[in-house]
């Protein structure tokens, strides 16, 4: 037998077992803590449930009361079944119960296997993620299985499509810990929200993330140092992915505030591509000059940038001019 219960509440009745044999009486005894019922129950017609005979925790005893139950029920077999066998069941907490329920009489004995489920109070929490748009962030979450049963773990994802994890996990019995990897990795500036559902498909227990995810302002995507000599002209490439959506469009537009450089003002990349735009750097001092460069698809849409450190050294002699002079 399969018994669920919520959590913390009191239990199921109804177990029953019909006996060929009329006027037999039974020693009940449950072998469980969780469980109570009846000490002795008597089966008196063979289309008959079990019917009890004495209350208790069960165990051998005297079986007067046991026998005059049987006496009365069995002249009123044919007026139709009997009661079934009740037994109680109390969780103190979420798990699986499982308790053998044994019923002995001096000729036979019965022993009803029943296991009891138990699942937890359903719990929503909040998470709430922060990240620059195109980096992600992981948050673990702690599932320990403290029972002697594998559990299958499945995880649904609604809302914004900006979190990730695996979609089923087992967990392995005895007090094994597993850490369930939230991933938050969103695509560009916003807020987003939803849901995650962890679903223990083997305790039917239920586990409710809310969602909620701030993306600010994207990191650049390297930072270029280039060294070089005042007034000679240096190249550097930038390798420009256009991994946005197809209708954020392919036509960037090239701005930077470094000193002493040159360069298209625009590039274009198609979507799925990648695309080399070259800068003319030509310092007329010596010294370091610090900017950024940055890509722009538009107003209000995805862009690229790098910052870039110019280091210069001082520029070559225009001439040598040798000096000699007496001395006073």
């Amino acid at each position: 037998a399969l018994a669920v219960a919520p959590a913390g509440g009191a239990g199921f009745t109804g177990l029953s077992c019909k006996d060929p044999i009329e006027g037999v009486i039974f020693d009940v005894q449950v072998e469980s803590p969780f469980y109570s019922g009846p000490s002795r129950a008597a089966v008196y017609d063979a289309g008959a449930n079990i019917v009890e005979a004495e209350s208790g925790s069960g165990g051998r005893g005297s079986r007067q009361s046991a026998q005059s139950a049987l006496s009365k029920t069995s002249s009123q077999a044919s007026r139709g079944p009997s009661p079934p066998l009740e037994i109680e069941f109390s969780p103190q907490a979420a798990g699986i119960y499982p308790c053998e329920i044994v019923l002995w009489s001096e000729g036979q004995v019965r022993v009803i296997q029943v296991a009891g489920t138990v699942s937890a109070p359903l719990v929503v929490s909040d998470l709430e993620f922060a990240c620059p748009a195109r980096r992600s962030i992981v948050q673990p979450l702690p599932i320990m299985n403290t029972s002697s049963t594998p559990w299958q773990i499945s995880a649904v994802f609604e809302g914004d499509s900006c979190w990730h994890g695996v979609r089923s996990v087992v967990i392995p019995p005895d007090g094994a810990n597993l850490q369930y990897e939230l991933e938050f990795r969103p695509s560009w500036i916003g807020e987003y929200s939803g849901s995650l559902t962890l679903s223990n498909q083997t305790t039917d227990e239920v586990m409710v993330y809310r969602l909620v995810g701030k993306a600010t302002e994207p990191l650049a995507e390297d930072h270029i140092v280039i060294e070089c000599q005042a007034r000679e002209k240096i190249t550097q490439k930038f390798s420009v992915v256009n991994n946005f959506r197809p209708s954020d469009g392919a036509h960037f537009t090239v701005e930077s505030d470094i000193p002493h450089v040159s360069g298209k003002s625009f590039l274009v990349v198609d979507p799925g591509t990648t695309g080399e735009y070259a800068l003319t750097i030509h310092p007329l001092l010596g010294g370091t000059y610090s900017g950024t460069i940055s890509f722009l698809l538009g107003e209000g849409k995805p862009y690229k940038w790098w910052t870039v450190e110019v280091k210069a050294s001082a520029p070559a002699p225009e001439q040598k001019i040798e000096l000699s002079s007496c001395v006073r």
